[in-house]
């Protein structure tokens, strides 16, 4: 009879527990933010810094937006070969995960102290989780760019002149690349939410803003909490979206005055 209760009672909290998974995951559709939100804010714009009229341009099955359709064409795929070399990333996991939504040629100060920037805005998609991240490097200084004949009309095996630059001579990677271990599936929503309400009560997050990539290239997730406001008292952490591990947490003032 002790062994049918205790089972009995174990079926009921895996039941609650479900039950809240769900309330928590169906709050997203409320106007107020709920804990945990796993709502992307759609539509967004990357920031302008005073750039020319843009057009689409062809990248790979799409169309991406541009000011700089030249530069694009010249530029995308060294940063594409320089996100593979990076990353061990296949031609298969790029297509599959990265998806670039613009390219900018952007230049700051003037005369010879302009220095061009060429910057690549793109997502990095995995199971539910949508990442929103940007590269860029430098392509000139004054008015003339590093290589007006950009070095890459056929990439092959070796590493060309300009992309030598962009190498990082400590780690041997390229050190305005992102970081990105690559994986093949996450935690679902659902373990994610059970272990941050376990780690506590009082974390919230969200993904439209809290993703990031650690110095490994790990996905993460920062988590934020208000433990006694009157005591200035907060909570900080953050969770591997791999696997819904608990890397850090640390009691933290919620306002340094």
């Amino acid at each position: 009879m002790l062994n049918n209760t205790r089972y009995t009672s174990i079926i009921g909290i895996s039941i609650i527990t479900s039950a809240l998974i769900a309330i928590l995951l169906s709050v997203g559709c409320s106007d107020e933010m709920p804990q945990y939100n796993f709502t992307y804010r759609e539509g967004e714009k990357p920031r302008r810094n005073h750039i020319p009229s843009e057009k689409d341009i062809p990248f790979k099955d799409y169309k991406i937006t541009t000011n700089a359709p030249i530069e694009s064409e010249h530029y995308l795929p060294i940063w594409e070969r320089a996100l593979k070399a990076t990353n061990g990333m296949s031609d298969m996991y790029f297509n599959r995960h990265i998806r670039v939504i613009r390219t900018s040629a952007e230049k700051y100060g003037s005369g010879e102290n302009t220095t061009q920037k060429f910057r690549i805005h793109y997502y990095y998609y995995i199971d539910w989780a949508q990442v929103k991240l940007r590269d860029s490097f430098t392509i000139g200084y004054g008015e003339s760019q590093l290589y007006d004949n950009f070095s890459c009309e056929a990439i092959d095996d070796s590493l060309s002149a300009f992309e030598e630059r962009m190498m990082d001579e400590r780690s041997g990677k390229h050190k305005h690349i992102q970081k990105i271990e690559i994986i093949d599936s996450i935690a679902s929503k659902e373990e994610i939410i059970a272990a941050v309400s376990e780690a506590s009560p009082h974390f919230f997050f969200d993904v439209g803003k809290h993703f990031r990539f650690d110095h490994r290239g790990q996905l993460t997730l920062r988590l934020q909490g208000e433990v006694d406001a009157s005591k200035n008292k907060c909570i900080r952490g953050k969770i591997a979206i791999k696997d819904a591990r608990i890397l850090e947490i640390s009691g933290s003032p919620c306002f340094i005055y």
